[in-house]
């Protein structure tokens, strides 16, 4: 794993919240506009394909979103009643910094580091298999 990718799998973690209810908006709000712009009376054939291309890119980001979420979730049932699952959560859900997620899981830092690595390395075979990123490059 690069570092790049470990940086933007983390980053999903920090924004899982945020994006789990965006997602959801994004495709709920796009569907109305749909509804209310693809057949209404007044809309025109021009008007119809500039609304029917942005629901298409709204749901396409609302996908790539959800299968972000799916990557977190997934972590987070993998690691569940294990102490990293301390971690992802003291650390991604909390923001605690790393000197206060080792205090309160009784880690190291370097143990915070290995345990950080085979989280998003489980991660990341997560993102790979959902196509979100593409795995040519082995682990760090």
């Amino acid at each position: 794993m690069t570092k790049k990718e470990a940086q933007l799998i983390e980053s999903k973690f920090y924004t899982y919240r945020e994006n789990a209810r965006r997602a959801a908006e994004l495709g709920r709000n796009k569907a109305l506009e749909f509804i209310a712009g693809g057949f209404g009376r007044t809309s025109s054939p021009t008007n119809r394909n500039g609304v029917e291309k942005s629901v298409i890119d709204a749901v396409s980001e609302a996908e790539e979103i959800s299968r972000w979420c799916i990557v977190v979730e997934k972590t987070l049932d993998r690691f569940h009643f294990d102490p990293k699952e301390k971690l992802i959560l003291s650390r991604y859900f909390k923001g605690y910094s790393v000197l206060r997620v080792c205090l309160d899981v009784g880690i190291s830092e370097s143990t915070f580091r290995n345990w950080r690595r085979e989280i998003l390395e489980h991660a990341r075979r997560w993102a790979i298999t959902l196509h979100l990123i593409d795995g040519t490059i082995g682990p760090y």
